[in-house]
């Protein structure tokens, strides 16, 4: 799909080109410029730093984790390589809708993070909750 090309749409999925200059489905897309370089950038540099520490340090018990936190890295990765090389923005080009529920449009590396913030969340949801009830006995 280039730009400028018409959307081409396959059952629920449909290849649309965008730029979006913000987050996740544009979150801070009209943040002023500095803070978007700021935060989508540089703050997202760190949080890959510290990610890639995490990682092969070793500093996570479950492979399942480790696998979050590689899918983290990749996503946010394939997102800072966007922003450096397209001053600022990221091609997005996935729409899913089925019926009347769509989502924005997004890529795959938007897919890769959220997948990993979602295991993560989990993992540590129910890592608490284990914990808790162990107490408990």
């Amino acid at each position: 799909m280039l730009r400028g090309d018409a959307p081409q749409r396959y059952g629920a999925i449909t290849l649309l080109y965008t730029e979006n200059r913000g987050a996740f489905l544009s979150l801070g897309s009209n943040l002023p410029g500095h803070w978007r370089v700021t935060i989508f950038d540089g703050f997202v540099a760190l949080t890959l730093v510290v990610a890639i520490i995490v990682l092969f340090r070793g500093l996570l018990q479950s492979s399942a984790d480790r696998i979050a936190v590689a899918l983290l890295v990749a996503g946010g990765a394939g997102n800072l390589i966007d922003r450096i090389r397209f001053r600022g923005r990221v091609t997005d080009f996935l729409l899913l809708s089925i019926g009347p529920l769509h989502t924005g449009v997004f890529n795959v590396a938007d897919m890769a993070i959220t997948a990993a913030v979602l295991w993560l969340m989990l993992s540590w949801i129910l890592a608490r909750v284990h914990r808790a009830a162990a107490r408990l006995r």
